[in-house]
Protein backbone atom coordinates (compact mmCIF):
# COMPACT_ATOMS: atom_id res chain seq x y z
CA UNK A 1 0.00 0.00 0.00
CA UNK A 2 1.45 3.71 -1.03
CA UNK A 3 1.61 5.93 2.23
CA UNK A 4 0.58 9.29 1.70
CA UNK A 5 4.34 10.62 1.39
CA UNK A 6 4.64 8.25 -1.65
CA UNK A 7 1.42 9.44 -2.61
CA UNK A 8 2.46 13.03 -2.73
CA UNK A 9 6.10 12.28 -4.37
CA UNK A 10 4.32 10.44 -6.80
CA UNK A 11 1.90 13.52 -7.39
CA UNK A 12 5.13 15.80 -7.69
CA UNK A 13 7.11 13.58 -9.81
CA UNK A 14 4.14 14.02 -12.45
CA UNK A 15 3.77 18.02 -11.95
CA UNK A 16 7.74 18.29 -12.51
CA UNK A 17 6.97 16.00 -15.63
CA UNK A 18 5.29 19.09 -17.22
CA UNK A 19 6.52 21.95 -15.15
CA UNK A 20 7.49 25.28 -16.56
CA UNK A 21 8.78 28.69 -14.80
CA UNK A 22 6.57 30.94 -13.87
CA UNK A 23 6.39 34.88 -14.38
CA UNK A 24 7.37 35.44 -10.95
CA UNK A 25 11.16 35.12 -11.14
CA UNK A 26 12.69 32.25 -8.73
CA UNK A 27 9.01 30.13 -9.26
CA UNK A 28 7.83 27.44 -11.14
CA UNK A 29 4.36 25.82 -11.49
CA UNK A 30 5.29 23.08 -8.85
CA UNK A 31 5.82 25.68 -6.23
CA UNK A 32 2.41 26.00 -6.49
CA UNK A 33 2.17 22.74 -4.69
CA UNK A 34 4.44 23.25 -2.03
CA UNK A 35 3.48 25.07 1.00
CA UNK A 36 6.38 26.86 1.65
CA UNK A 37 6.78 28.14 -2.12
CA UNK A 38 2.60 28.97 -1.98
CA UNK A 39 3.30 31.16 0.70
CA UNK A 40 6.41 32.88 -0.33
CA UNK A 41 3.96 33.62 -3.85
CA UNK A 42 1.33 34.59 -1.62
CA UNK A 43 3.80 37.01 0.03
CA UNK A 44 4.14 38.13 -3.10
CA UNK A 45 1.18 39.13 -3.79
CA UNK A 46 0.45 41.29 -0.39
CA UNK A 47 3.56 42.84 -1.38
CA UNK A 48 1.76 44.34 -4.67
CA UNK A 49 -1.26 45.23 -3.08
CA UNK A 50 0.98 46.94 -0.59
CA UNK A 51 2.78 49.03 -3.32
CA UNK A 52 -0.11 49.61 -5.06
CA UNK A 53 -2.92 50.45 -2.49
CA UNK A 54 -1.46 50.70 0.75
CA UNK A 55 -5.04 51.18 2.47
CA UNK A 56 -6.43 48.23 1.19
CA UNK A 57 -3.38 46.12 2.08
CA UNK A 58 -3.80 46.77 5.37
CA UNK A 59 -7.63 46.09 5.33
CA UNK A 60 -6.80 42.79 3.76
CA UNK A 61 -4.55 41.52 5.45
CA UNK A 62 -6.33 42.11 9.12
CA UNK A 63 -9.01 40.24 7.34
CA UNK A 64 -6.63 37.69 6.90
CA UNK A 65 -5.03 37.27 9.72
CA UNK A 66 -8.88 37.16 11.33
CA UNK A 67 -9.48 34.33 8.78
CA UNK A 68 -12.51 37.11 8.29
CA UNK A 69 -13.92 36.56 11.87
CA UNK A 70 -15.72 39.35 13.37
CA UNK A 71 -16.54 41.22 9.88
CA UNK A 72 -19.69 42.57 8.90
CA UNK A 73 -20.87 40.67 5.41
CA UNK A 74 -20.55 44.19 3.50
CA UNK A 75 -17.04 45.13 4.81
CA UNK A 76 -15.86 41.43 4.02
CA UNK A 77 -17.43 41.98 0.70
CA UNK A 78 -15.74 45.07 0.17
CA UNK A 79 -12.24 43.92 0.90
CA UNK A 80 -12.85 41.25 -0.87
CA UNK A 81 -14.37 42.53 -4.46
CA UNK A 82 -11.78 45.74 -4.29
CA UNK A 83 -8.46 43.20 -4.02
CA UNK A 84 -9.85 41.30 -6.69
CA UNK A 85 -8.25 43.28 -9.49
CA UNK A 86 -5.24 43.30 -7.95
CA UNK A 87 -5.54 39.06 -7.63
CA UNK A 88 -6.71 39.08 -11.52
CA UNK A 89 -3.41 41.26 -12.49
CA UNK A 90 -0.91 38.83 -10.58
CA UNK A 91 -2.32 35.39 -11.83
CA UNK A 92 -2.13 36.71 -15.41
CA UNK A 93 1.48 37.75 -14.57
CA UNK A 94 1.69 34.37 -12.77
CA UNK A 95 1.05 32.98 -16.02
CA UNK A 96 1.77 34.99 -18.77
CA UNK A 97 -1.92 35.52 -19.77
CA UNK A 98 -1.90 38.95 -20.17
CA UNK A 99 -3.22 39.73 -23.48
CA UNK A 100 -5.75 37.04 -22.60
CA UNK A 101 -6.74 38.54 -19.89
CA UNK A 102 -7.01 42.13 -21.62
CA UNK A 103 -8.81 40.68 -24.24
CA UNK A 104 -11.43 38.91 -21.39
CA UNK A 105 -11.97 42.42 -19.76
CA UNK A 106 -12.50 43.81 -23.52
CA UNK A 107 -15.50 41.12 -23.89
CA UNK A 108 -16.91 41.79 -20.28
CA UNK A 109 -16.86 45.64 -20.91
CA UNK A 110 -18.52 45.53 -24.13
CA UNK A 111 -21.65 44.45 -21.62
CA UNK A 112 -21.32 47.19 -19.55
CA UNK A 113 -24.31 48.92 -21.39
CA UNK A 114 -26.28 45.96 -20.93
CA UNK A 115 -25.70 45.57 -17.22
CA UNK A 116 -26.48 49.43 -16.79
CA UNK A 117 -29.67 49.31 -18.83
CA UNK A 118 -31.21 46.63 -16.55
CA UNK A 119 -29.94 48.88 -13.94
CA UNK A 120 -32.45 51.97 -14.95
CA UNK A 121 -35.15 49.15 -15.58
CA UNK A 122 -35.06 48.04 -12.58
CA UNK A 123 -34.46 51.56 -10.42
CA UNK A 124 -35.97 53.94 -12.72
CA UNK A 125 -38.80 52.49 -15.28
CA UNK A 126 -40.21 49.86 -13.50
CA UNK A 127 -41.27 52.35 -10.65
CA UNK A 128 -42.69 55.01 -13.34
CA UNK A 129 -43.80 52.76 -15.76
CA UNK A 130 -46.29 49.87 -13.80
CA UNK A 131 -48.30 47.41 -14.57
CA UNK A 132 -51.54 49.73 -14.74
CA UNK A 133 -50.79 52.58 -16.94
CA UNK A 134 -48.62 49.92 -19.62
CA UNK A 135 -52.17 48.83 -20.97
CA UNK A 136 -52.52 52.75 -22.42
CA UNK A 137 -49.21 52.16 -24.60
CA UNK A 138 -49.07 51.18 -27.74
CA UNK A 139 -46.40 48.99 -28.61
CA UNK A 140 -46.59 48.65 -32.32
CA UNK A 141 -46.24 52.38 -32.22
CA UNK A 142 -43.70 52.22 -29.90
CA UNK A 143 -41.72 49.64 -31.59
CA UNK A 144 -41.82 51.62 -34.63
CA UNK A 145 -40.94 55.20 -33.00
CA UNK A 146 -37.63 53.35 -31.35
CA UNK A 147 -36.49 51.97 -34.69
CA UNK A 148 -37.23 55.01 -36.54
CA UNK A 149 -34.53 56.64 -33.79
CA UNK A 150 -32.26 54.19 -33.47
CA UNK A 151 -31.96 54.44 -37.42
CA UNK A 152 -31.67 58.56 -37.41
CA UNK A 153 -29.64 59.24 -34.61
CA UNK A 154 -28.04 55.81 -33.31
CA UNK A 155 -27.61 53.55 -36.85
CA UNK A 156 -24.29 52.68 -35.58
CA UNK A 157 -26.71 50.27 -33.19
CA UNK A 158 -28.00 48.40 -36.52
CA UNK A 159 -25.23 45.64 -35.81
CA UNK A 160 -26.09 45.09 -32.97
CA UNK A 161 -28.98 42.37 -31.54
CA UNK A 162 -32.08 44.77 -29.74
CA UNK A 163 -30.89 44.24 -26.49
CA UNK A 164 -27.39 45.24 -26.81
CA UNK A 165 -28.86 48.56 -29.29
CA UNK A 166 -31.33 49.38 -26.33
CA UNK A 167 -29.09 49.11 -24.03
CA UNK A 168 -26.04 51.02 -25.92
CA UNK A 169 -28.94 54.00 -26.63
CA UNK A 170 -30.43 54.12 -22.89
CA UNK A 171 -26.91 54.58 -21.55
CA UNK A 172 -26.31 57.69 -24.34
CA UNK A 173 -29.39 59.11 -23.14
CA UNK A 174 -29.26 58.72 -19.58
CA UNK A 175 -25.54 59.97 -19.52
CA UNK A 176 -26.54 62.72 -21.08
CA UNK A 177 -29.81 63.38 -19.06
CA UNK A 178 -27.50 63.40 -16.18
CA UNK A 179 -25.54 66.02 -16.84
CA UNK A 180 -28.13 68.15 -17.84
CA UNK A 181 -30.17 67.80 -14.80
CA UNK A 182 -27.22 68.16 -12.40
CA UNK A 183 -25.96 70.98 -14.77
CA UNK A 184 -22.15 68.60 -15.05
CA UNK A 185 -19.97 69.49 -17.46
CA UNK A 186 -21.05 68.84 -21.43
CA UNK A 187 -18.17 66.57 -22.46
CA UNK A 188 -17.95 66.35 -26.20
CA UNK A 189 -19.26 62.69 -26.25
CA UNK A 190 -22.51 63.89 -24.62
CA UNK A 191 -22.51 67.18 -27.19
CA UNK A 192 -22.82 64.57 -29.62
CA UNK A 193 -25.78 62.69 -28.19
CA UNK A 194 -27.86 66.13 -27.59
CA UNK A 195 -27.09 66.80 -31.83
CA UNK A 196 -28.11 63.41 -32.72
CA UNK A 197 -31.16 63.87 -30.47
CA UNK A 198 -32.03 67.34 -31.81
CA UNK A 199 -30.87 66.09 -35.60
CA UNK A 200 -33.19 63.14 -35.38
CA UNK A 201 -36.00 64.83 -33.66
CA UNK A 202 -35.82 67.26 -36.89
CA UNK A 203 -36.11 64.23 -39.18
CA UNK A 204 -38.61 62.83 -38.05
CA UNK A 205 -41.11 64.96 -36.54
CA UNK A 206 -43.77 64.12 -38.23
CA UNK A 207 -43.20 60.46 -38.38
CA UNK A 208 -44.52 58.30 -35.57
CA UNK A 209 -40.92 59.46 -33.32
CA UNK A 210 -42.23 62.56 -33.38
CA UNK A 211 -45.50 62.22 -32.39
CA UNK A 212 -44.41 59.83 -29.60
CA UNK A 213 -41.79 62.01 -28.42
CA UNK A 214 -43.93 65.14 -28.40
CA UNK A 215 -46.68 63.53 -26.46
CA UNK A 216 -44.56 61.99 -23.67
CA UNK A 217 -42.79 65.55 -23.52
CA UNK A 218 -46.04 67.41 -22.69
CA UNK A 219 -47.30 64.36 -20.39
CA UNK A 220 -44.02 64.91 -18.35
CA UNK A 221 -44.37 68.72 -18.42
CA UNK A 222 -47.92 68.23 -16.85
CA UNK A 223 -46.64 65.56 -13.97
Amino acid sequence: MIGISEKQNTTINKLTDYDFNLGIAGYKYSDLFDAVKLCEIAEKFYGEVKKENPILHDALTKYIANRGAGYERRVESKILTDSAPYLSEFIAGMFDINCEREDLQRAIGEQDPIWKYKFFVQRRAIKRFTAENLVNFNEAELTLALEEFKCAAFDQTLIYDEESAIAFITQKLTQAEEALTKNLEITPEIQETLNKIKAAYDQLKDKTFGKVFSHFVLESEET
